[in-house]
C-alpha cells in the first residue's frame, strides 16, 4: 500500500486549528479526486471561523502547491543522508509536534517516520515566515509549538548537518535557503512564489507537479475573474385579463387518483437489479419482465413512478465530473427533453 503523505491535503493544520474551524478529517484526508472540494471546505471554514481577509479555495491550492514543492524539496534532501541522526532535542519536538499537529493520514496507512517530521518542521519555518501565507496562518500558527520546545533551533541545527548542500547555479544552499528563496523573491504573492518555484526549481521537482501548478494558476485566473454587475434590473411579469380569467384544464382524475398506491423506482438501479436477478441484461423498459409488473400488482400496487425515466443534460455529467467526482453521471432531475432517453428503449 502506498503511504499518503503526513498531511494529505498538503496544508499544515494544528489541532487547536481543526476544532476551532470544526475541519473533519474527511477534509484534511479526502478520498481521491475531492482535494480540490476540499480546499474550497477549508476556505469556507478560514471565511466562517473570522479570518479578517479570509482566502479563497485558489488561494487555498497555491498555499497547498508551495507547501507541496516544500515537501518534496524537504523529503528529498532528508532521505539523501546516509543516515538521518538529529540531536536530543528532536525528540521533544517531535513528541510537541506529533501532539499539537498530528498526522491527518489514517494510522493504518504508515507510521509516521523521523524524517517526515522533520521535513514538516523544514516547512512550517519557511511558512510562517512567508507574508503572502498571513490569512492562513490560523491553519498552522506555530505559537504553541514555540511555547513547548525550541524547534527553530532544532531546525536549524538539522540544516546545519544537511552536508553536502544543494548545488544551485547561485551557488551552494542549505535546505532552508533553499525553501526561503520563492519568500524572498516575492513576498506578497503566492502566485509569484509558486511562479519562482517552477521556473527555478523545475529540475528538482516532478513533472506532475508542474502540470498541478499551471491548473493552481488557471484556478486564481477563473476565481479572480469580475463577473460585472448583473443584466441590470429584472422586470416583473405583467398579466392580462385574459390570462386572469383562465381556467384551469387539468382533470379531477377522481376515479382512480384517490386510490393510488404508488411505488418508485430509479429505473437504472431497477434494471441493473432486474438483470441480476434474471441473469440477462435488461435496459429498455421494455425488456422489464411481465411477472415482475405483476408481483408488483399483487403486493398492492396500482401505479409506477420511473424516477430518471428521461432524457438526461449531458452538462450535469460534466459539472459533476469537473467538481471532482470523475465517475458523476447525469442528475435524473437534471433534463435535456422530456422524452423517454434513448438508453432505455426511446418514445418507441
Amino acid at each position: 500500500m502506498t503511504m499518503r503523505p503526513y498531511f494529505p491535503l498538503a496544508l499544515q493544520t494544528s489541532a487547536a486549528a481543526c476544532q476551532r474551524l470544526q475541519l473533519a478529517p474527511s477534509i484534511l484526508a479526502p478520498s481521491p479526486g475531492m482535494e480540490r472540494f476540499a480546499l474550497r471546505q477549508v476556505a469556507a471554514a478560514l471565511s466562517a471561523g473570522g479570518v479578517a481577509v479570509a482566502p479563497g479555495g485558489a488561494q487555498v491550492n497555491l498555499f497547498a502547491q508551495l507547501s507541496r514543492a516544500f515537501r518534496h524539496i524537504a523529503l528529498r534532501s532528508l532521505a539523501a543522508l546516509p543516515v538521518f541522526a538529529p540531536g536530543d532535542d528532536f525528540a521533544a519536538t517531535t513528541t510537541a509536534f506529533l501532539r499539537l499537529y498530528p498526522p491527518a493520514r489514517p494510522a493504518a496507512e504508515g507510521a509516521v517516520t523521523p524524517v517526515e517530521i522533520a521535513a514538516e518542521l523544514f516547512i512550517l519555518v519557511a511558512q510562517s515566515q512567508n507574508p503572502a501565507a498571513k490569512p492562513l496562518l490560523p491553519l498552522f500558527d506555530p505559537g504553541d509549538l514555540e511555547a513547548a520546545v525550541p524547534w527553530r533551533q532544532t531546525v536549524q541545527c538539522i540544516d546545519r548537518q544537511l552536508l553536502p548542500m544543494v548545488e544551485r547555479a547561485g551557488g551552494a544552499k542549505t535546505l532552508l535557503q533553499l525553501l526561503l528563496e520563492p519568500l524572498l523573491a516575492a513576498p506578497d504573492s503566492l502566485v509569484a512564489q509558486l511562479r519562482y518555484v517552477g521556473s527555478q526549481w523545475a529540475d528538482l521537482l516532478p513533472p506532475e507537479f508542474l502540470n498541478e501548478m499551471n491548473l493552481a494558476f488557471a484556478l486564481v485566473a477563473e476565481e479572480e475573474t469580475l463577473r460585472g454587475g448583473g443584466p441590470g434590473p429584472s422586470v416583473g411579469p405583467t398579466f392580462s385579463r385574459h390570462d386572469a380569467e383562465e381556467v384551469e384544464r387539468f382533470s379531477a382524475d377522481s376515479d382512480w387518483m384517490p386510490h393510488v398506491v404508488l411505488i418508485a423506482k430509479t429505473v437504472y438501479v431497477w434494471l441493473d437489479q432486474l438483470s441480476r436477478l434474471y441473469q440477462r441484461s435488461i435496459t429498455r423498459l421494455d425488456e422489464i419482465p411481465d411477472e415482475e409488473l405483476e408481483l408488483l400488482a399483487r403486493r398492492g400496487f396500482t401505479s409506477l413512478w420511473l424516477i430518471g425515466l428521461w432524457e438526461r443534460s449531458t452538462a450535469s455529467a460534466i459539472i459533476k465530473q469537473r467538481m471532482g467526482n470523475h465517475d458523476a453521471v447525469a442528475s435524473a432531475y437534471s433534463l435535456y427533453d422530456y422524452v423517454v432517453a434513448v438508453d432505455l428503449g426511446g418514445e418507441e
